[in-house]
């Protein structure tokens, strides 16, 4: 894993980069996402604290990089996007995140992306306590006998068994 604390900050822009401010020693600065194909992105998980966005080319079956928010004080964002193209809030964003939050939260991500039914730009902000890229392949279907470093999305759950106490309520021995 690699945090905004520990990543290499960056000069220069590009889309392959998350982006977020270093003020008064707080977390920023640029991290570059691992090379891959990210084009296609959605919301894993959201419990009201926890921001997990999942990124590949295809979302079907699996997924090669997580970017997980911790303590999220402000979302707007769409569940599914495409192509986000990372950069650093403007002001007006910083202060629209301020006036909602109270204070400047230690991370502001922004980015503008293309919404699955295509159209204009959508602006998307989160502000975080923290912001982790994640690495790895992760399935979104129960496979056994998992590859090394690979893992199964949190939302999966091995099959029912025949003969469980669920099947069995339910009438199908």
């Amino acid at each position: 894993m690699v945090t905004l604390r520990s990543a290499r900050i960056a000069a220069n822009q590009d889309a392959d980069s998350l982006h977020c401010l270093i003020t008064d020693g707080r977390i920023g600065g640029v991290i570059e996402l691992p090379e891959g194909s990210w084009w296609d992105w959605d919301v894993l998980h959201f419990d009201g604290s926890q921001l997990r966005l999942a990124a590949g080319h295809d979302l079907t079956y699996h997924h090669g990089l997580e970017v997980l928010f911790t303590d999220v004080a402000y979302l707007a964002c769409p569940t599914q996007f495409r192509d986000p193209r990372f950069r650093e809030p403007t002001f007006d964003e910083r202060a629209l995140v301020r006036r909602h939050v109270g204070e400047e939260p230690p991370a502001i991500v922004a980015f503008d992306a293309d919404a699955p039914a295509g159209g204009d730009l959508l602006t998307c902000l989160v502000a975080a306590r923290s912001v982790e890229v994640v690495p790895g392949l992760v399935y979104r279907y129960w496979r056994d006998n998992l590859a090394a470093g690979a893992r199964l999305a949190p939302h999966v759950r091995p099959p029912e068994q025949p003969g469980s106490a669920p099947c069995r309520s339910r009438g199908c021995y």
